[in-house]
């Protein structure tokens, strides 16, 4: 009889500490404001709060989200009031706008999963034997280089030599002459 009393006292025991059968309160969390059958929440106030705000600008922000957000629910009541007869034509159109909001948005997951976005110039040169009637001039491009000199420069043939160059440090020399 000592054993049995023994083995439900440990079972008890057991029973007791798992979470499973005890009671919870449960927790509701602390409304701010309502209209009709909305609530807003203290928890969706937590979002809207930054890092270094002054007790005077929380306080301000409250009040303007507060304000605002009975705002919306007012205006959305009496819009779904007033507008009942459109219900079924709003229903249709935010079905289509998820089904196009998933549709691109699958899109720009694929697209960004297959694009290379790494341009080499051996694309680039491909690409233009390949397109190269696109390329084409309606006119012709002159590339000119001229110099003038004047009758009293006395080194005109180091000039010549300095303009012939096709080193950047030549030219360079020659604009400072």
């Amino acid at each position: 009889m000592k054993p049995i009393f023994f083995y439900l006292a440990l079972s008890l025991i057991l029973l007791q500490s798992c979470d499973y059968f005890t009671f919870k309160k449960k927790v509701t969390p602390q409304t701010v404001a309502r209209v009709n059958d909305t609530y807003l929440y203290k928890d969706d106030l937590m979002t809207i709060f930054t890092k270094d705000i002054s007790k005077q600008d929380s306080i301000n922000l409250v009040n303007n989200f507060i304000n605002n957000w009975i705002k919306q629910q007012l205006l959305l009541s009496k819009a779904q009031l007033n507008l009942e007869n459109k219900k079924n034509e709003f229903e249709d159109l935010v079905k289509k706008y998820r089904e196009d909001l998933f549709i691109n948005s699958y899109k720009e997951a694929v697209v960004k999963q297959y694009l290379d976005t790494v341009i080499t110039n051996d694309d680039i040169d491909q690409f233009y034997l390949n397109n190269n009637e696109i390329f084409k001039l309606n006119e012709e491009l002159i590339k000119l280089k001229y110099i003038k000199i004047g009758k009293e420069d006395s080194n005109k043939n180091e000039l010549l030599k300095l303009f012939k160059s096709t080193s950047n440090k030549d030219f360079e020399k020659l604009k400072e002459k």
